[in-house]
């Protein structure tokens, strides 16, 4: 089951965020301003969570673009996270009378003390690459693997996925604009060092120069773009199996 949470309180994600992983979910989160349209396509929910009001746009608008461009998707249900000190507007109570949606607060969402613990969640893999027939591919390769997806189609916006969803691995292209590759590897490697996140530099350039950058950014593997994507699941499955 997959449930993608549009959330902007830090403390009402960390408790949806539990809860997800106790219920055995694979979870993505997104904020308001992200292209929530895009990644419902991309990630094909089954459910999604959503705080009713945010600092530019709210919650019941959100609702209406799901049900209108999703109509005949796999959303089972929409659940509002209500805080206790919002009242119910007019226009979610009208949504509210629909079969699919629901509303819930923070104590639904809480994990019982006596709950047993639960599995690691999958492995959350971010690949970055301006080049829209490689994110074709790598999409089709990730159907058939164990390991959740996120894609950025550029450097700056890989950086903000990144931060926003603190993945496990990082694949990523050199040439892109706004950020490159090797800039985007420094940042992760030295500016958020604490999260010691394995990064791939995935590139069609078989230089040794560029090879010997990758290596002094810190990336952790360099892959040479083929048709054959097998090394992609071997350099990840190697990576994680070595990680301390």
């Amino acid at each position: 089951m997959n449930c993608l949470c549009i959330i902007e309180t830090p403390d009402t994600k960390d408790l949806i965020k539990d809860y997800l992983i106790f219920k055995g979910y694979k979870y993505r989160f997104i904020t308001s301003e992200d292209d929530f349209i895009e990644n419902i396509e991309e990630f094909d929910p089954n459910r999604i969570i959503l705080e009713n009001k945010y600092e530019d746009v709210n919650g019941v608008f959100i609702l209406k673009q799901v049900l209108k461009h999703f109509k005949n998707s796999n959303i089972e249900d929409i659940c509002f996270f209500q805080h206790e000190y919002e009242d119910l507007s007019k226009s979610l109570k009208k949504y509210l009378q629909q079969d699919k949606i629901c509303i819930h607060s923070a104590e639904d969402f809480k994990i019982p003390e006596n709950a047993p613990k639960t599995d690691e969640k999958e492995k959350l893999i971010l690949f970055v690459s301006d080049d829209r027939f490689m994110h074709i591919l790598i999409k089709d390769l990730f159907k058939t693997l164990k390991y959740d997806l996120i894609v950025a189609s550029d450097g700056e916006e890989g950086l903000e996925k990144y931060l926003t969803n603190l993945p496990d691995l990082v694949m990523t292209d050199i040439e892109m604009p706004k950020l490159t590759g090797l800039e985007l590897c420094s940042m992760i490697k030295d500016d958020y060092s604490e999260n010691r996140t394995p990064v791939i530099i995935f590139s069609s350039s078989t230089r040794p120069e560029d090879m010997q950058e990758a290596k002094k950014c810190g990336a952790d593997g360099y892959l040479i773009k083929c048709p054959q994507l097998q090394s992609i699941v071997n350099k990840i499955e190697y990576i994680f199996a070595n990680q301390n």
